[in-house]
């Protein structure tokens, strides 16, 4: 494990009323009981437009370590991201899905994994020795993604899309500015071009449980990620 208060644990938000305050508590919660170091978890909120500003204002007091980051108008995941790394005290930064889908003990493989030396740790569903409970609904549209994603750009990744990443804070700011996509395929062009930066990548086999509600909508979201690996193609090939 990295040494105190080097790690900053990230959750991007958007309309999680429902989830957030039992999220957090959580998340705490497994972190004192396991003595885990962290500077801070920082919630990164894109221009809800329910209660999830309110709740997390909520809990800032009885969580010292707690903060909030918010935006309005809504400008997207990868952006909401972006502000939270650069605002990060950590040397490690790691960001999860609210859902707190990855089951937790991962922190430390990815902690760990960037301490000896990995620039970027990914959780993946596709490794070998993962254990990931998903729909078949969920399933089949995933792994096309991915092998599209693959075939497209030589990617060595089997998962670009997990909800749980961590990174080099100081290697992964400069990509940053390169990221043209700001919204859901954030994820899939950082790993892309981490990879054609020669950063070192640790893809980590995790235990995943999917959530039971999602804002995926599988045929809307697998047309518009087909158009932004095009995009991204295009890009690279220099049109």
């Amino acid at each position: 494990m990295a040494r105190p208060a080097n790690l900053s644990i990230i959750i991007p938000v958007y309309n999680e009323q429902e989830k957030i305050e039992h999220s957090i508590i959580t998340l705490f919660n497994y972190l004192e009981k396991n003595n885990v170091p962290f500077a801070e978890v920082i919630i990164t909120e894109d221009g809800s437009k329910d209660n999830t500003v309110q709740i997390v204002k909520k809990l800032l007091a009885g969580f010292p370590k707690l903060k909030l980051n918010s935006m309005n108008p809504n400008k997207g995941r990868g952006y909401a991201l972006n502000g939270a790394i650069a605002a990060a005290k950590g040397d490690v930064v790691l960001y999860m899905d609210v859902d707190l889908a990855t089951d937790l003990r991962h922190i430390g493989d990815a902690v760990s994994a960037i301490a000896n030396g990995a620039d970027v740790a990914l959780g993946s569903r596709y490794a070998r020795r993962n254990e990931a409970y998903r729909t078949i609904f969920r399933v089949i549209p995933s792994k096309f993604y991915n092998l599209f994603t693959i075939i497209a750009f030589g990617s060595k990744l089997l998962d670009h899309q997990c909800g749980f990443k961590a990174f080099n804070r100081e290697k992964i700011l400069p990509l940053l500015l390169k990221i043209k996509d700001l919204r859901w395929f954030w994820d899939t062009e950082l790993l892309i071009k981490a990879q054609r930066a020669g950063l070192k990548i640790a893809e980590l086999p995790v235990t995943w449980h999917e959530g039971q509600a999602t804002k995926v909508k599988v045929l809307r979201d697998s047309y518009r990620m087909l158009k932004s690996i095009i995009k991204l193609r295009l890009e690279l090939w220099g049109f």
